[in-house]
């Protein structure tokens, strides 16, 4: 299979280097990667350039962005799209996103191709982010075995074109699994595709601020009250403890109140809501030993 991977950055000097040399010890290497600069003001380009001088695969995307707003989740997916402008999507079997804080094992690639190969009925696939504690590694907080994380996300073409790419707001990363799965594709976390994640998800946007702009998506992908507290409630078990459930809460009352613009149609709004309520039914049924 024909894998094209693009990775969005905006001054990670500290960890392109890692992730550049992961991508070329890769058993099987992708046969195009596209590293987009969204207006880094470090040394990210000259690393860039000095690792992969000599290596044909790999291109470089600068954009002139410096006047745009950052916000969390929309920039990185406007600078995905500009990576895929400098394809024809039609030449790839994979689309692949990477985000440059990550260091993959070396069969990385490999696995997520056989992965499709095998599946036919997978339509989006990716490894579990593990992080580094006290010289231990353990999986990061947010992951989970239903969903992949939006640091590596890959999609098989044919699902990709279908869910329309990604939605610049965000969410991105959770509305195109529901519809992938509203496609009657299936969503597969390869258990044993252990990736180094080295930065904490949230870090430089903060806790509070993308628990606000999480409770406004929620609104805008037509949760409900009751659908919307289950989340709340989860959320407050997080450290800050309270605060992020509080703070998601009032992220969907302001975006109540402020009548934000829905971002998925009703129908999908309505698969939604029955898929989330589903999996909290199967929780209760099926308690963890």
């Amino acid at each position: 299979m024909k894998v094209v991977v693009i990775t969005p950055f905006l001054n990670e000097e500290k960890v392109l280097g890692d992730l550049m040399k992961s991508m070329i010890s890769q058993n099987l290497k992708p046969n195009k990667w596209i590293l987009v600069n969204d207006g880094s003001t470090d040394n990210s380009e000259n690393i860039i350039k000095k690792i992969s001088s000599n290596l044909n695969w790999i291109t470089l995307v600068n954009l002139d962005t410096k006047k745009e707003e950052r916000n969390i989740g929309g920039k990185i997916i406007n600078a995905f799209n500009a990576g895929l402008k400098v394809i024809s999507i039609d030449n790839y079997d994979i689309i692949m996103k990477l985000d440059a804080d990550l260091i993959l094992p070396k069969n990385y690639i490999k696995k997520i191709c056989d992965e499709f190969i095998n599946h036919p009925s997978i339509g989006i696939c990716g490894g579990i982010c593990f992080v580094k504690n006290n010289n231990k590694f353990k999986i990061e907080y947010k992951s989970n075995l239903d969903h992949v994380r939006g640091a590596l996300k890959a999609y098989r073409k044919e699902c990709f074109i279908q869910i329309g790419g990604l939605i610049n707001k965000m969410g991105w990363d959770s509305i195109d699994e529901y519809k992938a799965r509203f496609y009657n594709w299936e969503v597969s976390v390869i258990k044993d595709l252990i990736v180094h994640h080295l930065k904490e998800t949230n870090v430089k946007t903060g806790h509070i601020r993308a628990s606000f702009k999480n409770g406004v998506m929620l609104y805008t992908i037509r949760f409900d009250i009751p659908l919307l507290m289950t989340n709340v409630i989860k959320r407050s078990f997080w450290k800050p403890y309270i605060i992020q459930g509080g703070v998601i809460f009032l992220g969907y009352l302001y975006a109540l109140l402020t009548r934000e613009k829905k971002i998925v149609d009703k129908n999908l709004g309505r698969y939604i809501r029955q898929y989330r309520y589903s999996k909290i039914v199967k929780r209760f049924r099926c308690p963890k030993i």
